[in-house]
Order: structure tokens, then C-alpha cells, then sequence
């Protein structure tokens, strides 16, 4: 009887998405939080070659608890259009999550129908959903989160781990919009400010400085003038 063959998928990512997603898990280290997974990919036969490249951030509108997280769609579709403007070969390749904060160290049963269920739907663009999990906080070490990374096909109930040594950590641009849009909720209005943000690897050193040396360091942004302080 004729099987096709077990599928393989190997992930490289750019450092700075992965620095993005821990910098995120540190801002939320006791609710589940997340983002979109962006990039392209090449497949060969049963072979992806995934290619992260970009990470969408929550949004504002992202609602987070110990144990669910729900992300703001229509922030991450415009910031995905922006990206797309430039790079129209850009692909949504699935969603990160974190459980670092309750102890599970592999995706739930929800996270199983959900992943099914969006990799089968009829607007998804790939036969694949890539789920990469954060699972544990290394302290003082380094990568300071250890993560999973999981693949679902379409029309197949399996579920496929990529190893460890599947997955290249690289030192490319990480793709991001040429504009952003920061959404500030009010009582009556969301109000958007539109500022030019560059993705900098320096800052997530300089980050990791002042949380070890200033723990109670936090940045704020001023609705008066627009802008970070």
C-alpha cells in the first residue's frame, strides 16, 4: 500500500522576531500572551523550509489571562498590510503563544482544535500553521525562554515537533512596517498616532541592561505629545 511520506519541517529565524517574543513574555511574565508568526517558506517535495522573518505584536486590544489569550485581529491585519506594501511575498505562517506562566509544557487540547481548525479554514493561504510555544523562562541565562515549535497540515489530524536541530538562529533585518499605527483606548474613541518605529537589536541589549540594573525602569507614552518618555 502506498504512504506518502512523514513531512519534515525545518525553521530558521531571525534573531531579532525571537528577541520581540521574549521581550513580550517579559512584559507579561504572569498572563499568557502571543503574536503572529510572518515570513516566507519553500517547499520541496514533503520538505518546508520555513523562513520566520517578522513578528506581529498582540495589539491593544489583545485580552490576556493565566491561562487563555486573545489577540487584537484587526491591529495585526493592518500591520500586515503595511508589511505586505513592501513585501508582497510576505506570508501570515501561524501564531505564538506563551505558557511559561502556568506550567504547561506543550500545546493545550484548546490549542490543538484551534490550529486544526484555523490551518483548515478557507481563507488560510498555506497547507500548514506553524505554532511556536514558549514554554519555560531561563533566568539569567541565555535564550532566556526555552520554546517549541509546532506544525499542523491541512486534512491531517497530526500534529509534527520540529527538533531542536531543525530550527537556525540568524542575524537578518526582521521584516516590520515602514509605518505603525499605536492605538490608545479612551472611554468614547480609539485615537491612532501614526510614528516611524525602526526594529534596533542594540535596544534589546540596552533592555536587558536596565533590567538588571533598574528593575522598576518602565516606558511610558504621553498622549500629549505623542510620543515614548
Amino acid at each position: 500500500m502506498f504512504r506518502s511520506k512523514q513531512p519534515k519541517f525545518s525553521v530558521t529565524i531571525a534573531r531579532g522576531a525571537l528577541e520581540s517574543i521574549f521581550d513580550e513574555c517579559d512584559k507579561f511574565d504572569s498572563h499568557e500572551t502571543g503574536g503572529r508568526l510572518i515570513g516566507t517558506y519553500k517547499k520541496k517535495s514533503s520538505h518546508y523550509d520555513i523562513q520566520l522573518s517578522g513578528v506581529l505584536g498582540p495589539g491593544p486590544e489583545a485580552q490576556r489571562s493565566a491561562t487563555s489569550f486573545f489577540q487584537d485581529g484587526d491591529y495585526q491585519e493592518r500591520l500586515f498590510r503595511q508589511i505586505e506594501e513592501t513585501h508582497p511575498d510576505i506570508e501570515h505562517l501561524g501564531n505564538w503563544h506563551t505558557h511559561h506562566v502556568n506550567g504547561l509544557a506543550t500545546l493545550s487540547q484548546g490549542d490543538h482544535a484551534t490550529y486544526h481548525r484555523n490551518v483548515n479554514h478557507e481563507k488560510h493561504n498555506t497547507d500548514f500553521f506553524y505554532a511556536l510555544l514558549v514554554v519555560k523562562k531561563n533566568h539569567g541565562r541565555d535564550p532566556r525562554y526555552e520554546v517549541k515549535h509546532y506544525f499542523f497540515r491541512r486534512n491531517d489530524d497530526q500534529v509534527y515537533e520540529t527538533p531542536a536541530g531543525q530550527v537556525r538562529i540568524v542575524d537578518t533585518p526582521i521584516l516590520w512596517p515602514l509605518r505603525t499605527e499605536r492605538t490608545t483606548s479612551t472611554s468614547n474613541s480609539l485615537p491612532r498616532h501614526k510614528e516611524q518605529i525602526a526594529p534596533n537589536i542594540e535596544r534589546v541589549k540596552d533592555q536587558d541592561f536596565f533590567a538588571d540594573f533598574y528593575p522598576g525602569l518602565r516606558v511610558l507614552f504621553s498622549k500629549g505629545v505623542g510620543a515614548l518618555y
